[in-house]
């Protein structure tokens, strides 16, 4: 807040100003000397004007809040504009004008000048424009490796290891959330079955499996909760073990999945994810062992949980 009091300027005593600002705008000093050069020369008015002006920014509107104080009363004029420098030449302009209603009243009632627009300040620099916010980016690339382990590909328990590559776009919508196709390749490490508990002769059963998955996946802040379905397709590899001659088999496997995850992005680059998925087998492939009865039959359906890590591509 500052208080001045005369200056050494055609405004003698005449006018007394109280002005807070911010850094960015004229200083009560300057404000007066723009009010004393938009005053006619010989027209300052002996009455005193007291005036206190305050200018607050909000989301880049500025704002003026302006109270004069003459002899025939008190006037709260205000304004608004998207810098400070337009609402220190509306200031100036009450000023003046307050000014020269008092010098009629005590001069000539002859009409007086109308007040000349402020000073120009083409020698003053310009202000920089603010760089326009860069747009929000809607589409996004990520690639990631999981690991897990589940039931239902291979005998005994599907461990498994996978790399993924997903393609993401924010939707426009209420609620934040995106559109997300994702493609995962992954292999399930070898199991064997037995043809009984105390036999040697049994089938080891491994697989690669590929899962394209179409997923919609809600944000809140750092964190996402993908909800993906697909179809999952597999070579499901069996090889004879504990027998004369072994052998290798390849049979084709098809299946319907459908599960949900967390993903939790500290950084924007890097993501952690957490998840389980079902499955049902539409074609279930067997193996045998010596022309014997089937030794290992894919299930019907299964389940497989996943941990992994993944990488946000620009």
């Amino acid at each position: 807040m500052a208080l001045l009091g005369p200056p050494e300027d055609r405004l003698d005593d005449a006018l007394t100003l109280e002005w807070d600002a911010p850094a960015q705008c004229p200083t009560a000093e300057q404000v007066r000397r723009r009010v004393a050069l938009a005053i006619p020369p010989g027209e300052a008015p002996s009455r005193r004007v007291h005036a206190t002006g305050s200018v607050e920014v909000e989301a880049e509107r500025w704002r003026l809040a302006l109270t004069i104080e003459t002899a025939e009363g008190t006037s709260s004029p205000g304004a608004e504009a998207a810098d400070c420098e337009t609402l220190v030449d509306a200031a100036v302009v009450q000023l003046s004008m307050a000014l020269e209603v008092e010098a009629q009243e005590q001069a000539d009632p002859e009409p007086q000048p109308q007040p000349q627009p402020p000073p120009s300040h083409e020698n003053e620099p310009e202000a920089e424009p603010e760089p326009e916010p860069e747009p929000e980016r809607r589409w996004d690339g990520m690639a990631g490796l999981h690991a897990g382990a589940g039931f239902g590909l291979v005998p005994t328990v599907d461990a498994w290891l996978a790399v993924s590559a997903a393609s993401r776009f924010r939707l426009p919508s209420a609620i934040e959330s995106a559109a997300r196709i994702e493609v995962s390749l992954g292999h399930v490490f070898a199991q064997t079955e037995r043809v009984t508990p105390d036999s040697d002769a049994g089938v080891q059963v491994a697989a690669w499996w590929l899962g394209p998955r179409g997923c919609w996946e809600p944000i809140v802040g750092a964190w996402s909760f993908p909800l993906c379905g697909g179809p999952d397709l597999a070579i499901v590899v069996g090889r004879g073990v504990g027998v004369d001659e072994s052998t290798r088999a390849s049979r084709f496997w098809l299946g319907v999945a459908g599960g949900g995850s967390v993903q939790w992005q500290p950084t924007p680059r890097l993501g952690l994810r957490l998840g389980i998925e079902s499955f049902v087998t539409a074609v279930r492939p067997s193996f045998t062992v010596d022309r014997l009865e089937a030794v290992f039959r894919v299930r019907r359906g299964g389940i497989r949980g996943l941990f992994g890590l993944y990488v946000v591509l620009p």
